[in-house]
Parts: C-alpha cells; sequence; structure tokens
C-alpha cells in the first residue's frame, strides 16, 4: 500500500492561490543573514514588499541590490495616494509599530495579502486587521515541505538564528524544530 504525498496545494492551504505574501523588514533580513533569502523567494507563492520598505529598509542586505531581489522573484507594491492617510492611522492607533510595518500593514489590508513578520507589534496589529499573519518558523516549515532546502540546511539555518541574539523566534518552537531535524531517521 503507498501513501499519497500531498500536492503543494493541499500543503499550503492556508495560503490560498493567488493571494500575495507581504514580507516586513525583519523576516527579509534574517533570511538575508542565514543566506536563504533567495530560495525563500522559491517558495510557490507571490512574495511581495511595499515599495517604502524596498526603497529605505534593505539596503543593508549582503552583496544585493535591489535589482538582484527583483531578479530572484520579489515584487514590490507601489503606493497610491490613499496609503498615507491609512498608514497615518495605524502609527497613531498602533503606537508601537513602525514607518515601514505601517506600511506592510496597509498593502496587507488593501489587497488581502498574508503577512510574514517577526515584529510581536506588527503581527498583534495585523490580527487585529483580522489578517492572516506568520513568521519565519512558518516560512522554514514550508521550506522543508517544498523541499527547496535539505534538512541539514534548515537545521544549520535554525541554529545560525538561535544563535543569534537579534533573531527574535519563539525559542521552544525553534528549539522543536532544531530536535526533530536533528533526530531524523
Amino acid at each position: 500500500m503507498s501513501i499519497r504525498k500531498p500536492t503543494t496545494s493541499e500543503r499550503t492551504a492556508e495560503i490560498p492561490p493567488g493571494i500575495p505574501v507581504i514580507f516586513d523588514s525583519s523576516v527579509i533580513i534574517d533570511l538575508d543573514k542565514a543566506g536563504i533569502l533567495e530560495d525563500a523567494l522559491k517558495l510557490p507563492f507571490e512574495f511581495r514588499v511595499p515599495e517604502m520598505m524596498f526603497l529605505r529598509e534593505l539596503e543593508c542586505l549582503k552583496g544585493r541590490t535591489p535589482d538582484d531581489l527583483l531578479k530572484a522573484g520579489l515584487r514590490v507594491d507601489e503606493r497610491d495616494g490613499n496609503d498615507i492617510a491609512i498608514v497615518s492611522r495605524y502609527l497613531s492607533e498602533y503606537r508601537k509599530i513602525s514607518l515601514p510595518d505601517s506600511f506592510a500593514l496597509v498593502h496587507a489590508t488593501g489587497k488581502r495579502c498574508v503577512l510574514l513578520t517577526g515584529d510581536d507589534a506588527l503581527r498583534k496589529a495585523a490580527r487585529e486587521e483580522r489578517i492572516e499573519v506568520h513568521g519565519l518558523l512558518w516560512l522554514v516549515d514550508r521550506m522543508e515541505e517544498e523541499q527547496v532546502l535539505s534538512k541539514d540546511s534548515l537545521l544549520k539555518v535554525l541554529k545560525t538564528w538561535e544563535s543569534d541574539p537579534r533573531v527574535r523566534l519563539p525559542t521552544e518552537e525553534l528549539r522543536k524544530r532544531i530536535r526533530r531535524l536533528s533526530h531524523r531517521e
């Protein structure tokens, strides 16, 4: 008896086809630190960043230019005239989110997107706005399911993040994945 392997659409059922996934800058920076930003962009989603974040926040990436990210598949959502008013409202309503985070929130809200963030304040704001929100570990799980990276490579990534005090991930969830990938058959 053979067991049928689930299809991509079954494994990623949380995100319906055609719904874009908006990165916040912390996710992109942490993926870049681990050297897997381009690998993440190979997943079967339409990854996007707000224009303002693309122009202002992504300068610190390791030797990558904006063109490199575009060639790898990242898309940029341009501002429209209504964004500034909504950004202003979010900044006053959610006082702990940054200006770039507020743009990510605006784009995720206005375009019915999923938001990927590592920022607790942005995650909370997204949930209050009824936006589906996930983080780095969810993305790593998708990379494992899609076999974008080997389990050994993913284990190395998780250990890199575990040892970096600037990467804020839920400790127990991170360790659970490290244990699982360390003790496979």
